[in-house]
This record gives C-alpha cells, structure tokens and sequence, in this order.
C-alpha cells in the first residue's frame, strides 16, 4: 500500500514538473516568428562605422590583449569602468557622464579602434593574441529600458514625454537608424563585420562568466576580478548589482508588448530586431515573451 502511494506520489510530481517545463518551453509559433528567412546575416564595412562614431567601435586594451565592445543599454558602463580601472585611472569609478558616457579615448582617457585605419583595424580584430569579447543584451527588453530611461513616467534622464507605443511605433526602426540607446546592436563595433570570441549576454550570470574567462585567458588577473569592486572595494566584480542578475524579463517585460494592450508593439518591435535576436541566440527568451505577451 505505502509502496503504490510513494508510486503514484512519485508520478503526480513528474506530471507537474513536466507540465512546468511545457509552459516554459516557448511554443512552436513564437519561435517560428523569429525564424530568419532573408539568407546569410547582413554584412557591413567597417568605414561605416568609423564614419558615424568612435564610440560604435570597440576599447583596446594592447597591454592585456582585449578588446571590447560595449554597446550602449548593455552594461556600457559597468564594462567602461572595468577598462578604466584595469588601465590604471584611480578614478575609474567615477559617474561624471563626461568620462563613463565619452567615446573616442578622448576624457576617458580609453584607446578605441577607430583610432586605427581599416587596415589596421583588419589586423588587430583578426589576430589571435587578441581577446575579443562583446555584452549584449535581450532586444526587445533593451528597448523597453531604454524607454523606461528616456521618456518614462520616471525616467531617470529625461528626454521628454512619450508614451510607449508611440515611442516604439515611431523610434525603433531595422537597420543602423535611430538614436543608439534603441538601434540594433547588430550595428556597433563591426560585429557584421568581425567574428568575436566571445558574446555574452547581460542577463543572468553571463558577464561574471566573461570575466572569469579573461582570467583564465590570462588577460586579466584573478585578484582584479574578485576584489576592489563595490562601495567598500570588498567586492567580486558586479557581485553586488542585482539590476544584471534578475532573470525571468520576459514576464516582465509581457505588459509592455501585449499583443491586446499594445496591439501591434511586439510585431514592430520583433521585425525591427530580428536580426539581432538571431545573430546573438536570443530566440528562446524573446519567444517566451512572445508568448507571455500573448495573456496581455
């Protein structure tokens, strides 16, 4: 009797984990939606990017071979004070937006590549020796942040006041158009151009894994990674910023792209960032909020 009940228990418990792991499984549909039929992944010159702005290029580093993109609304700032401090500024944790925000190498003192020719630009992304890593971010969840900075009730640099839906509807665009807190990643530092090492996602434990991997490279040194971060400089590197730990953004994020309270959001927003959402493995995660959009 007690050997039947501990079966039956036993098998009620595995329905329910597998019926768990059904509604977290994306659906057939929403995957399907992000399916990229155009062909091979677009491509681009480097002189694009070097003619529109320093700051859409990596940081190089030729110390501690590394080379880095930072892309604006994906940890920018974390990773530019990263660079900073392991160059050796002693105020590399500053929030003077003059310095964190300043592209080129100019006040932040950091080397990027489009201080270099095409040429050389070629060479330094094409040799070995050379670490080259870049942080991205879920799409769709970056443009609702970059929303939610610029034009949201409260917003914490204040552009102005637009409502989502029009801010999405009218903003978001595919290509390299738009202001760079929204446009596709897919646009900075030559990724169309250039295989990099390593992409790693912003959410979850992705960018402590980056740098561990610097460490184990041997690019950086173990001891700079585990310690002197924080308020108190006691601190493994983002050890305390919970902002890029959080998971679960897709059930967040659902209400914003309600296919009932935002009817044609999410469509717009997909299409204009598909490419991204391919290129950098997002599809899973965009496609649960997919189908978490579709109960709002």
């Amino acid at each position: 009797m007690s050997s039947s009940n501990a079966t039956t228990g036993d098998s009620s418990s595995m329905r329910k984990l597998q019926q768990t792991e059904e509604r977290q499984s994306p659906s057939a549909s929403a995957l399907a939606m992000l399916k990229w039929e155009d062909g091979d992944l677009p491509t681009s010159p480097w002189e694009y990017w070097t003619e529109r702005s320093g700051h859409w290029a990596p940081i190089v580093d030729h110390e501690h071979k590394i080379i880095l993109c930072t892309i604006t609304k994906a940890a920018c700032t974390a990773w530019r004070k990263f660079m900073r401090r392991l160059k050796g500024f002693k105020d590399w944790d500053t929030n003077d937006e003059r310095i964190t925000h300043n592209y080129g190498g100019r006040q932040s003192g950091l080397t990027y590549l489009s201080a270099y020719s095409t040429l050389e630009a070629d060479k330094l992304m094409n040799d070995p020796s050379y670490f080259k890593a870049v942080v991205v971010r879920n799409p769709l969840t970056r443009v609702l942040s970059a929303w939610k900075d610029k034009y949201g009730p409260n917003s914490v640099h204040h552009w102005g006041n637009i409502k989502w839906d029009k801010f999405a509807l009218n903003n978001v665009h595919a290509g390299c158009r738009g202001d760079e807190h929204w446009m596709q990643q897919s646009c900075f530092c030559g990724l169309r151009r250039w295989k990099y090492d390593r992409v790693a996602h912003m959410e979850g434990d992705g960018m402590q894994r980056l740098a561990k991997e610097m460490v184990s490279r041997g690019n950086v040194p173990s001891d700079f990674v585990n310690n002197g971060w924080g308020e108190k400089r006691d601190e493994a590197f983002l050890q305390s910023n919970t902002v890029f730990h959080r998971t679960g953004a897709s059930t967040k994020a659902a209400s914003y792209y309600g296919v009932k309270s935002h009817p044609g959001v999410l469509k717009h927003v997909v299409a204009a960032h598909k490419e991204d959402i391919v290129r950098f493995g997002y599809e899973e995660e965009v496609a649960a909020l997919i189908d978490a959009a579709s109960e709002h």
